[in-house]
Order: structure tokens, then sequence, then C-alpha cells
């Protein structure tokens, strides 16, 4: 009796082990559905935020110019790398939630705060201002970086584009334009070359953000295409977390039922 009261022990211990590392994996599988689900809601959010933008530009203006109408609709004009390029320029400005990203002797400063600053002397550490002054460029450097490969493969269209949108806007004295003449390869050097500021940089981006609002609000077939693909993302997406959260759900609903039963 005693042996078979061993082996009793043994069996229930080896079951109640078992049953710890099956509830172990549940939990597992359950923080991984979780994650995954937790990043589809994010991408819905991020196509959101680019739908919204790509389908409202209140102060854009149409850039006359004959040749934007051969190449909408062409990968020339690709508008998610425009918006992305907005995008970066309004946090590099502003901020996120009004914090900066470059910093000025350990602090966090927005574009337009160190521009703010320096009109009023107070970025009196040269060799501070120089690193966040390279701070700064560098990172738009690394944020134009996509929409300058795309822009590498209509260089003269580009410029012809920047010209005629200076003239519109009555921008004729724009840094863009110098920018804008460089041969490939050499966009960088000359653009810190001429910005010598955070107040050369902020006119800079100004005129950078309104230019490519205006090309993305003169591509109309390309920005209808560009709302389109994301109005098909965000409804699949959707339809994929509609369809986990139900499978979680009844998995949920499974789970009890299951612990019912032990009992």
């Amino acid at each position: 009796m005693k042996r078979r009261s061993v082996f009793l022990t043994v069996g229930m211990v080896l079951a109640s082990l078992s049953g710890e590392q099956a509830s172990g994996d549940s939990q597992e599988a359950t923080l991984a559905s979780d994650k995954a689900l937790r990043n589809k809601h994010e991408m819905i959010k991020k196509y959101e935020v680019f739908l919204k933008l790509a389908q409202q530009c209140e102060e854009c203006q149409k850039i006359k110019h004959v040749l934007t109408k051969a190449a909408d609709g062409t990968k020339r004009m690709n508008i998610a790398d425009m918006l992305k390029l907005e995008v970066g320029i309004k946090r590099l400005q502003s901020g996120k939630r009004g914090r900066g990203d470059v910093t000025y002797k350990d602090e966090y400063y927005t574009i337009q705060q160190l521009v703010d600053l320096e009109e009023d002397g107070a970025l009196n550490d040269s060799e501070a201002y120089r690193e966040a002054l390279d701070q700064a460029l560098t990172k738009f450097e690394r944020l134009y970086e996509g929409y300058l490969k795309q822009a590498r493969g209509f260089k003269a269209l580009l410029l012809d584009l920047i010209r005629q949108w200076a003239d519109q806007r009555e921008r004729k004295d724009s840094m863009l334009i110098d920018w804008g003449k460089q041969s490939a390869g050499h966009e960088s050097e000359k653009f810190r070359q001429f910005v010598k500021s955070f107040k050369n940089l902020n006119s800079f981006l100004d005129d950078l953000k309104m230019f490519v609002g205006d090309l993305r609000f003169t591509c109309e077939q390309s920005t209808r295409e560009f709302v389109e693909d994301m109005q098909q993302r965000i409804d699949a997406l959707q339809e994929q977390v509609e369809r986990a959260s139900g499978e979680s759900i009844s998995e949920q609903h499974d789970n009890a039922n299951s612990k019912k039963d032990e009992l």
C-alpha cells in the first residue's frame, strides 16, 4: 500500500508540474498575442495620422508648373516620404509634447526655442552652441535622407519646381533654391556651409516644409492613390484586431470552463 501511495503522490506532483508548465506556456502565448495586438493598434494610429495629413492642407497652394502633371501619379511623387519629412520637420521645430530633441548644456530644446534663445543672446557658450547646431543639422540630414534619394531621380525637375514655388510664395531669397542647385551627393556638405545659425536652419525648415506640402497638394493623383492605400491598410488591420480580440475572448471563456472542470 505504501508503495502504491508513493506512486500516486509522484504522479500527482508530475501532473501538477505539467499543469504549471502548460499554464506558463499559455501565459507566454497570451502575452505575445497581447503585444501583437498592441502593435496593430499602434500601426492603425500611425496610418490614421498620415491619412488625416494627406487629406488636409489648409494653407497649401498648388505649384503652377506644367511638369507636375507629368510627374503626378508616378513613383517620383512618393507621398509617404513627403509626409514623413513634413511630420519630422514639425517635430524637430516644435518637439513632441513640447519636448525638443536637441541638447544644449544637457538640456533638451526644440529648434524654435533655440532660435529664441539665440536672438536673446542666451547661447553664450560657443562650444556648446556648435555642438547643439551640429546635432540639429545631423538630425535633419537623417530626416530627409529618404526624401533626398527620391528627389535625386528628378533633380532638374525639382529645381524648376522650387524656383516656381519661390516665385509664387515670394520666397526668391530662400536657401531652398541654393540647396536644390547642389550636385547629387554634395547636398549635406553645401547645406552645412550656408546654415550657420538656428535662425538660418529654422527659416530653411519652414521653406522646405511649405514646399513639400505644396508639392504634395499639387499631386492630386498621387495623393488620392496614397489615401486609398492607407485606408485599405487601416481596414485590414482593424479586421485583424477584431478577429484577434474575438479569439482572445473565446480563449478566455474556454480557460474559465477548463478551470471549472478541474474544480
